[in-house]
């Protein structure tokens, strides 16, 4: 599917990447801060809680003489109505939990006293946080509390409590926290932009060079070098080890080439001389039939050799360098009758007659079958296939048919045979080098011509195919690509 594949791309997997870190360390970092952002305010209130009891705890002291519950009282009230003013209220109790006074703010109410005030150290705070309802039936807000027990000679116990509600010391921490959470998503919102675009670019340089890299021809090889888009090292480095790749295939190619004309020259010279040697003898009148027999199949032997070697070289050439070299608009059906022309002679030899039907039967109503190629090539690719069914068919009284047809863009040719088809377990690999399906006693083959047709098939923007017929038979398939004609009048 179309989603899978876009996920698999490079851009795609690098946006993704840099988003995932991104946002673990913005995660991470908001985390951290939200977290010492709420510790410091905290503390900070701790310690004001405590300041404020200890002042609170000095005052009482210095104004209780004599050191009574109303004088107690009085200076507590007082001392409330300043915590009042400043967000804190304050309260005093006995060592036994009784009130003596409480802060105007707190409404009547008393703060939690949620420890026990004679159990603790002397003029040490001791900090908690308790839930308080302001009426009957409200939800509990949370407080924090100091709480500081006195004692001293001809002082009677008193515990003094300092508490302050959380809300709204918390409230500026949830609002960095929503504030974070926003910030990360614009982040990665702002992120997914920036990186896409910055892998887009970085991916669009690597499409250069593979655009650069598609228009190189078998003729630039290691002559037209790749030229980096961009002064970057990365860039400039892959172009390098293309280029670098590009000069040695262009070496290979030659090295082929070299081997292909040495091959040429050092076989078929010696060939076409134990050919001919070996058909001089075959005509001396004063050698006796076995060795006039035996020098007419070295000959053939030689004649065969020649073929092969004939053979592999066309096929070579053709797959290494695709040459086309006399290329042009060509009519498509004066190739075939081209090649059934050529194929007469073996035809009648073997007695066999070419049966040709070009378009719907009137070639002047088809004569735009045309396509850009080597005439040449296409020539011998059909002959091959005609004087391959010439071969299999039944000798004397047997047709071959030759249909080329042009519809819908592709010129088809076809070869039909009424010989004894191909097994079935070699269909599969009868356009290898070296396949053969013939019977033991028809003309011997080298295996390349199927090879050799399909390559020139291909080479023209088609295929070849084959399959059996019913009852007996065989039909090979060219298919090419055709064109439109060029008018006279373009310019």
């Amino acid at each position: 599917m179309w989603g899978t594949a876009y996920l698999r791309t490079l851009r795609f997997q690098l946006t993704a990447t840099y988003l995932l870190v991104f946002g673990l360390v913005f995660t991470g970092v908001a985390v951290v801060g939200l977290e010492f952002a709420r510790t410091s305010v905290e503390r900070k209130l701790d310690r004001e809680l405590e300041d404020r009891a200890r002042q609170m705890v000095a005052a009482l002291v210095q104004s209780g003489d004599p050191f009574t519950a109303q004088s107690l009282g009085d200076a507590a009230m007082a001392e409330s109505r300043t915590l009042d003013v400043r967000g804190y209220h304050g309260q005093v109790r006995w060592e036994n939990g009784e009130t003596v006074a409480r802060s105007e703010g707190l409404g009547g109410r008393d703060l939690p006293l949620v420890i026990d005030a004679a159990a603790e150290d002397v003029d040490e705070p001791t900090l908690t946080t308790a839930g308080m309802s302001w009426t009957p039936g409200e939800a509990a807000e949370s407080f924090r509390i100091a709480t500081v027990r006195h004692a001293s000679p001809g002082v009677t116990p008193f515990v003094v409590q300092v508490g302050s509600d959380l809300a709204p010391v918390r409230e500026p921490v949830a609002f960095l926290n929503r504030l974070a959470w926003i910030g990360l998503a614009v982040a990665l919102l702002a992120a997914t932009a920036a990186s896409w675009l910055a892998a887009g670019r970085a991916m669009s340089r690597l499409g250069q060079i593979a655009k650069a890299v598609r228009a190189v021809g078998l003729d630039d090889l290691g002559e037209t070098p790749i030229v980096p888009p961009t002064p970057d090292p990365e860039v400039r480095r892959l172009a390098a080890d293309l280029n670098v790749l590009l000069a040695r295939i262009a070496e290979g190619f030659r090295a082929r080439e070299r081997f292909i004309q040495d091959v040429s020259h050092e076989l078929k010279t010696p060939l076409s001389v134990l050919s001919t040697e070996a058909q001089v003898v075959t005509i001396r009148q004063d050698l006796s039939a076995d060795a006039r027999e035996f020098a007419a199949s070295v000959g053939e032997e030689a004649r065969h050799l020649g073929r092969l070697v004939e053979s592999m070289l066309a096929l070579a050439r053709t797959e290494a360098t695709g040459d086309m070299a006399q290329a042009a608009e060509s009519s498509a059906y004066d190739t075939v009758v081209a090649a059934v022309s050529g194929c007469q002679p073996v035809a009648r030899e073997s007695g066999v007659t070419i049966e040709i039907t070009l378009g719907d039967g009137d070639p002047e109503a088809d004569d735009d079958a045309l396509f850009f190629g080597d005439p040449a090539l296409v020539t011998a690719m059909i002959a091959n296939l005609i004087r391959n069914a010439i071969s299999f068919s039944p000798k004397d009284d047997s047709v071959v048919r030759v249909t080329a047809t042009h519809a819908a863009g592709r010129i088809t040719v076809a070869v039909e045979d009424r010989g004894p088809g191909i097994p079935p377990d070699a269909i599969g690999g009868i356009f290898d080098r070296f396949a053969q399906a013939r019977p033991l006693d028809s003309v011997r083959g080298h295996g390349l011509g199927l090879s050799i047709a399909r390559t020139v098939a291909e080479l023209h923007g088609g295929g070849l195919s084959v399959e059996n017929l019913t009852p007996v038979g065989c039909r090979f398939t060219v298919t090419i690509k055709a064109i439109e004609p060029t008018s006279p009048d373009a310019e």
